[in-house]
């Protein structure tokens, strides 16, 4: 319980209260909130991260940036560089942060291509605002192993077929 003081003169009932108000304090800390997540590590273009299922992906310039995760512009991995027009998007974030995560989980069971397809045709529509879920994994900076800077990382397709 807060106990809140609104008079400066002390008397017995208000010494309680600043008793209680200092032990609130010393419980719960000073008004702290959620422990912060890292901010996700930047790449730059160019550089190629590969899939759980081993394909490669090159990343483009950044796109956007949230308080989870980093935007970048994404192609397969070719010698061309990724160009503004790139069909994909990939949302890098720490690995020991959440959110990615149980959005990852959500695009893996619900966005695969063909299962958006399928819900598409049965509901007889031409578009559906969903990205489509093409792949994920972790990927270290540089490729070096055992790093602390281990990223999640969750590919969508950009546009419709």
């Amino acid at each position: 319980m807060l106990v809140l003081l609104s008079t400066s003169h002390s008397t017995p009932e208000n010494e309680e209260n600043v008793f209680l108000t200092n032990r609130v304090r010393q419980c719960c800390g000073k008004g702290r909130g959620p422990a912060k997540r890292k901010l996700a590590e930047e790449f730059p273009p160019g550089e190629v991260l590969t899939d759980t299922s081993k394909k490669s992906w090159k990343l483009g310039a950044p796109i956007g940036q949230g308080g989870f995760g980093l935007l970048y512009l994404a192609d397969e991995n070719t010698s061309k560089p990724v160009g503004a027009d790139a069909p994909y998007v990939i949302k890098v974030e720490p690995s020991d942060n959440g959110p990615l995560f149980s959005e990852l989980k959500f695009y893996m069971r619900a966005a695969k291509p063909d299962l958006i397809q399928s819900w598409m045709t049965s509901r007889k529509l031409k578009y559906l605002g969903v990205p489509k879920y093409w792949g994920s994994g972790l990927h270290e900076k540089g490729g070096k192993s055992g790093c602390a800077c281990q990223t999640n990382a969750l590919l969508l397709q950009l546009q419709a077929d």
